[in-house]
């Protein structure tokens, strides 16, 4: 026997988490947050990293953000998302990215 379990993080954890209700209600409401703060992606990002990660992000943190929203925004023109809610959504994909990465759960 073992007096103490090495921890762990599986695959299945982590998907968990992500495909979780409570997390992707969090996301949402993080995207109102963040997204009523600022008018412009760049900024709604370094205000996202403040917040989420304690930390401002580097300049290609933020281009791979901004990329990433309008990415976002394309794939969500051809869902069934009504358009005046996709620039929300896009917004809330990013920062469910960006609360499952291992900066946000993991405190060094």
């Amino acid at each position: 026997s073992t007096g103490m379990r090495n921890s762990s993080i599986t695959a299945l954890q982590a998907l968990a988490f992500m495909n979780n209700e409570f997390v992707n209600t969090q996301a949402d409401q993080f995207a109102v947050r963040v997204g009523m703060a600022y008018d412009d992606n760049p900024s709604r990002i370094r205000y996202a990293y403040q917040l989420a990660l304690g930390r401002l992000p580097s300049p290609a943190e933020i281009s791979e953000g901004v990329n990433y929203l309008a990415k976002a925004r394309a794939a969500l023109k051809e869902s069934d998302v009504p358009a005046e809610r996709q620039p929300r959504s896009a917004l809330a994909s990013y920062l469910h990215v960006l609360m499952a990465s291992d900066e946000f759960l993991f405190v060094d």
